[in-house]
């Protein structure tokens, strides 16, 4: 699933780029937008995008600093630029940010479209680099050139696209590590054992401790229902979610929301 961010200060311009352009017919299922980068950058922690398309100059923080700061939480994302002001200084900061285009303003749809057809392009090349890296070591391992307990670089890398994925999709009660392994185009096998071997933990465990740390947040800052905020955490079944959260917390989620609110006053 591929996943885009919009940061737009000009609601005008905003409104045609969410509206206008072909997102679902370029393969993007999932486009999210905002007006400025400190916003932009809360809101990128929490979606994870693959491509962002960001203006630069913007109030709060401007597209440059905002690209900086998500660089260092995310180095695989896809930047696209936008400016009104065609400056040498833009351009040369933009590339040192490992942007994939700069689209001058006024807004033209195909030059937008062109854009993120570049960046799917880009994508789509690093997943086959890591497709056959990682082919080239699991050949290595199974002939006996390569020790099994020295994790590849791509190994790392694979378990980054791994923890990137389910940050993003761990509200799917359907997600597995099936789908995951299908994804990224290995087997579930393999993946569940350089994820086991990189992180200590399995992928199940990981998922489950970001489910739960979603439903924590939602207990505390939100008035959602119970129930709502076990299927915004991915689980399908109540008493399951409330039985995996306490096995994490040491309390059920209503005991947790009395808790930290120190209320009552809450849906169940």
């Amino acid at each position: 699933m591929i996943t885009l961010l919009i940061v737009e200060d000009e609601a005008a311009a905003r409104s045609i780029l969410t509206e206008f352009v072909s997102w679902k017919e370029m393969g993007i299922e999932k486009v999210y937008s905002t007006g400025d980068g400190l916003s932009a950058l809360d809101l990128a922690k929490e979606v994870h995008p693959d491509i962002i398309l960001s203006d630069i100059r913007m109030p709060k923080m401007n597209g440059l600093e905002f690209a900086g700061q998500y660089r260092k939480v995310n180095f695989d994302c896809q930047f696209i630029f936008l400016s009104a002001y065609p400056e040498k200084d833009y351009f040369r900061a933009a590339m040192r940010l490992r942007a994939v285009n700069f689209v001058e303003k006024p807004i033209r749809i195909r030059q937008i479209e062109e854009a993120v057809q570049n960046a799917l392009a880009e994508i789509r090349r690093e997943e086959g680099k890591i497709k056959q890296a990682l082919e080239r070591s699991m050949n290595r391992e199974e002939s006996g050139e390569l020790p099994p307990p020295e994790l590849p670089p791509s190994a790392k890398l694979l378990t980054s696209k791994t923890q990137s994925i389910i940050q993003k999709s761990y509200s799917d009660e359907n997600l597995s590590i099936e789908l995951i392994a299908a994804r990224l185009r290995i087997s579930s096998g393999y993946l569940s054992s350089i994820f086991k071997k990189n992180t200590g933990m399995t992928i199940n465990h990981y998922l489950t401790q970001i489910r739960i740390e979603s439903s924590r947040k939602l207990l505390k800052n939100s008035r959602l229902s119970l129930s709502d905020i076990c299927k915004k955490s991915g689980y399908r079944d109540y008493n399951y979610f409330s039985r995996v959260f306490k096995e994490n917390t040491g309390m059920t989620p209503s005991e947790y929301r009395r808790y930290e609110n120190d209320t009552e006053e809450y849906p169940e």
